[in-house]
C-alpha cells in the first residue's frame, strides 16, 4: 500500500506550486471573502472536496481502461508506449504546448470550462462552490496529466482510484491555504516548483516503461501470465 500512496502524495504536494500557478487565480476569486471565518472554512472544503472527486472519478475511468487492457493482453505494450510519448513530450514540450494552444477541441472544451466557471463564480452559495471544485479538476493540466498515467500503472481498478485520491488529498493544504490567506505566495517558489515538473513527467515515464518490461519485480513490474490475462503485483509462492 506504501508503494502507492507515498508516489500519489508526494506529486500531489510537490504539485501544489504548478497548482498556485495554474489553478490559484480560481481559488483567488472564490467567492468567499465576505463570509465569516467558519462559512469561509466550509466553502473552501467543499471547493477542494469538489476537486478531489473530479481527480478520483478520472482516476476511476483510467482504471476501467486499464482493466480493459489487461484483459486484452496489451496494457504492458501500451504502458511502454505511453512512457516514451511522456518523455517525448518533455524533450518537445514547445511544440506539445503549441498544439494544446492550437488544438481546437481543446481549445473548445477549456471555454466551456471557463464559461461554467464564471456563472458559479459570480454565485455565493456552498453549492456553487462545490461545482467550482469539479469544474476545476477538469481543467487540462500537465501534473493531472502526469498522476493519471502513475494511476494507469497500478495494478486495479481500485488502486487507480485510490492513487488519484489520494493526489487530490495531497494538493489540498496548499489550495486551501491560497483561497484562504489570498495573495501571501511568492511567484519565485512558483517558477521553482514549476521548473522540477519535466522531471517528474521522465520519473512517471520511466517507472511506465519499468512496468511494462514484464521484469516480475513486486508492484513496480508486475509479471504477466498472457495465457491468463493476469497481472501479479507479488511474486507467487513457490
Amino acid at each position: 500500500m506504501f508503494s502507492l500512496l507515498i508516489p500519489a502524495i508526494s506529486l500531489g504536494l510537490l504539485s501544489s506550486f504548478h497548482c498556485l500557478g495554474m489553478c490559484g487565480p480560481i481559488a483567488f476569486a472564490l467567492p468567499v471573502s465576505q463570509k465569516n471565518k467558519a462559512s469561509k472554512i466550509v466553502g473552501i472544503s467543499l471547493y477542494n472536496v469538489g476537486r478531489v472527486i473530479t481527480y478520483s472519478t478520472l482516476g476511476l475511468l483510467v482504471g476501467f481502461f486499464g482493466e480493459g487492457l489487461r484483459f486484452m493482453g496489451v496494457s504492458q505494450t501500451i504502458s511502454i508506449v505511453l512512457g516514451v510519448l511522456l518523455i517525448l513530450s518533455v524533450v518537445f514540450s514547445k511544440y506539445v504546448l503549441k498544439f494544446s494552444n492550437h488544438n481546437k477541441y481543446i481549445y473548445q472544451f477549456n471555454a466551456f470550462v471557463k464559461a461554467k466557471l464564471g456563472v458559479f463564480l459570480n454565485k455565493k452559495s456552498n453549492t456553487s462552490l462545490f461545482l467550482i471544485g469539479i469544474l476545476n479538476g477538469l481543467i487540462p493540466c500537465g501534473v493531472v496529466f502526469i498522476a493519471l498515467q502513475g494511476s494507469l500503472i497500478q495494478t486495479n481498478l481500485l488502486n487507480s482510484w485510490l492513487f488519484m485520491l489520494v493526489f487530490g488529498l495531497g494538493t489540498i493544504p496548499m489550495m486551501f491555504s491560497i483561497a484562504y490567506l489570498s495573495n501571501t505566495f511568492s511567484p519565485i517558489a512558483k517558477i521553482k516548483i514549476n521548473k522540477l515538473m519535466p522531471y517528474l513527467t521522465v520519473v512517471i515515464a520511466l517507472l511506465l516503461i519499468v512496468r511494462g518490461l514484464n521484469l516480475d519485480i513486486p508492484y513496480l513490474s508486475p509479471s504477466y501470465d498472457k495465457q491468463t490475462n493476469e497481472m501479479s503485483c507479488c511474486h507467487k509462492p513457490e
